[in-house]
């Protein structure tokens, strides 16, 4: 696309917007080669953890397209990262793409950059869906197509918001510091953290204790691998497709890195974490002879949020909501987690609970799809259920 009457940004004449496609089978080596330093916000459209792990997709093939930059004058302004999955509709599954890492620099915005993106995202014949867009992706999403789909309800226990009583004196200077324009001291919000743990810990050990007693006690063991038949499906199903090689490619290879070479300072979608992994365990009831089921959850450490996140599992409706609790408070203790976030069919052990249940709130996460022509997404859109780990939001 080239401009009619360029304009003048930071201290560049745009002239003309070009997008480069890097298919799967390049996009590691395309990281590594990929520095340099635009004028303009974070340049770097991928982050060496990542391109690792997308080159590992086992629902992508070599030649496809995963990721579209938008260059002016050879520099990086603006990108759109592509990740291939499956939808089944009913007894067939059609190839799609997760829209991830949708990024053009404010200094860009005036110009059609993310629209010439999407647009070049929609040529290559997909249906794409997108988890929690921002404000403005959300209105350029939907006047190219997208339509919203019903939105995922979790459950979310929050000990570091409005609950870090410890806390208090350092917020209430935080706060005078704000309204006096004096400059905030560092390590001052690391300090209102650190005062929110004894909280943390005394508020999961007594929903654990109170769960154990009130629920039974269960006995959670790390799994080396999944079990043969992870992650069935139904052909009654209309769903996003996680099945078992999707699964182990999220327990073998992270999007994000804990060490700090793995990612890049000018990289916007920061994958660098203190601490971050996915496991799956095996769950039984005490006293039991087999597993009740297995659950993958997933721990992550992000400034001074450390939250935990139950993802896919496979348990019998009778025991599903006691089990996936009981997991989830036993990690979350374990790790030190200053939030958890559990699906809703949780609910009804948490009822049990009362009132240490009234902790948790509910939340809701919103999905958009945009079906290609001619795709059976476009007539089963009201169908499709949704499940915690739907989209790129599992994985970073």
């Amino acid at each position: 696309w080239t401009q009619k009457n360029p304009c003048q940004i930071s201290d560049r004449v745009v002239t003309k917007i070009q997008l480069e496609e890097i298919r799967a089978k390049d996009i590691e080596t395309f990281a590594r080669l990929e520095t340099g330093t635009a004028p303009w916000g974070p340049s770097v459209p991928i982050s060496l953890s990542r391109a690792r792990a997308w080159a590992k997709n086992p629902h992508a093939g070599l030649e496809d397209v995963v990721l579209i930059v938008a260059r002016i004058d050879g520099y990086c302004a603006g990108y759109i990262g592509l990740v291939p999955g499956r939808l089944q509709a009913f007894e067939r599954i059609e190839r799609m793409n997760w829209v991830s890492t949708f990024f053009v620099p404010p200094e860009l915005r005036n110009h059609p950059i993310g629209y010439l993106l999407l647009r070049r995202a929609i040529a290559l014949g997909y249906s794409l869906a997108v988890v929690e867009p921002s404000i403005q992706a959300e209105k350029l999403s939907l006047a190219v197509g997208f339509r919203p789909l019903r939105q995922l309800t979790y459950l979310e226990l929050d000990l570091l918001k409005n609950r870090n009583w410890f806390g208090l004196p350092l917020r209430a200077i935080r706060r005078i510091l704000h309204r006096t324009k004096w400059s905030v001291p560092k390590g001052l919000d690391a300090a209102i953290a650190q005062c929110a743990r004894p909280i943390a810990h005394l508020v999961l050990s007594s929903l654990l204790f109170l769960a154990q007693r009130r629920l039974g006690r269960w006995q959670v063991e790390e799994l080396k691998q999944l079990p043969v038949a992870a992650s069935p499906t139904s052909v009654a199903d209309v769903r996003f497709v996680r099945d078992r090689a999707l699964l182990e490619w999220m327990l073998e290879y992270p999007w994000v890195t804990t060490i700090r070479d793995g990612d890049s300072a000018e990289y916007y979608f920061i994958d660098y974490r203190k601490q971050s992994f996915h496991r799956a365990y095996e769950i039984r009831e005490e006293g039991a002879l087999k597993p009740s089921g297995w659950a993958i959850v997933w721990f992550e450490v992000r400034e001074e949020r450390r939250s935990l996140h139950v993802l896919d599992y496979e348990l019998p409706p009778s025991v599903v909501s006691i089990a996936l609790l009981m997991l989830a408070l036993r990690e979350a203790r374990k790790h030190g987690a200053n939030r958890v976030c559990i699906p809703l069919v949780c609910e009804l052990a948490l009822e049990r609970l009362a009132p240490l249940s009234r902790l948790f709130t509910k939340k809701r996460r919103r999905y958009f799809l945009r079906p290609q022509t001619g795709s059976a997404s476009q007539t089963v859109l009201d169908d499709i259920l949704l499940r915690d780990a739907d989209g790129d939001f599992s994985f970073a």
